[in-house]
C-alpha cells in the first residue's frame, strides 16, 4: 500500500530535489539513493522500490528523475518525482 507523504516530509524531499538542480546546473551529476513506489500493472497495491546512481536530469515538464546509463547515456531508470518517498544523498 502506499504511503502519503505528509507537508513537513513533502518539504523535505522538495528542498533535496532543489540541491540536485543546483548541482545539475553547475555541470555535477550527484550520485543519490532514489526510493519510490511502483504500482503493480495487474492488480491494486505495488511495491516500493530504491534505485542508486548518477542523476542525469531533473525533468520539471515530465516531473521526471532521470538517471544516467552507462557511458554517460541516458539510462531505462525514469522515476516519477510524484512517486517518490526518499531521496538519500551519496
Amino acid at each position: 500500500r502506499r504511503i502519503e507523504l505528509s507537508e513537513s516530509e513533502r518539504a523535505l524531499l522538495d528542498r533535496r530535489l532543489v540541491r540536485i538542480i543546483e548541482s545539475l546546473q553547475q555541470g555535477r551529476h550527484p550520485m543519490v539513493t532514489v526510493e519510490y513506489f511502483e504500482a503493480d500493472s495487474r492488480k491494486e497495491g505495488g511495491a516500493y522500490r530504491q534505485c542508486s546512481g548518477e542523476v542525469k536530469k531533473i525533468d520539471l515538464f515530465e516531473r521526471t528523475i532521470v538517471f544516467m546509463g552507462k557511458g554517460g547515456r541516458s539510462g531505462r531508470v525514469t522515476i516519477p518525482m510524484d512517486d517518490v518517498m526518499d531521496i538519500r544523498s551519496e
